[in-house]
């Protein structure tokens, strides 16, 4: 956490990379990554940055390769999570909407 976070400041920039097994060849793996930081990330989503974090290398999403942090696509993982959606077609959750009081945690923006 702390070497992907740099002492807790959250502006790395990590790419990201489709499995090996997805791609033939490394030229397309290339030509299909992006950029974005965990600052990015959790500003996006409303989670904090040592969540994001946390949860990537706890799924091995999260590799250090050639000086850049690398969050991996792995087929795998994608393929499971498939199959539970999958699975929950038959029987979607429902939810009443009045029911929800949900205000969410702003943090401290880092500068």
């Amino acid at each position: 956490l702390p070497q992907l976070l740099e002492g807790g400041h959250p502006h790395t920039h990590v790419e990201t990379l489709p499995s090996p097994s997805s791609s033939s060849s490394s030229s397309s793996s290339r030509s299909s990554c992006s950029e974005f930081s965990v600052k990015e990330l959790s500003q996006e989503s409303g989670i904090k940055c040592d969540d994001l974090v946390s949860t990537m290398q706890y799924y091995g999403l999260l590799k250090y390769w050639k000086g850049k942090h690398i969050v991996l696509r792995r087929k795998e993982l994608l393929d499971e999570h498939a199959k539970k959606l999958e699975s929950r077609k038959g029987s979607p959750a429902t939810l009443d909407p009045s029911c929800l009081q949900w205000t969410p945690k702003t943090y401290p923006m880092y500068t």
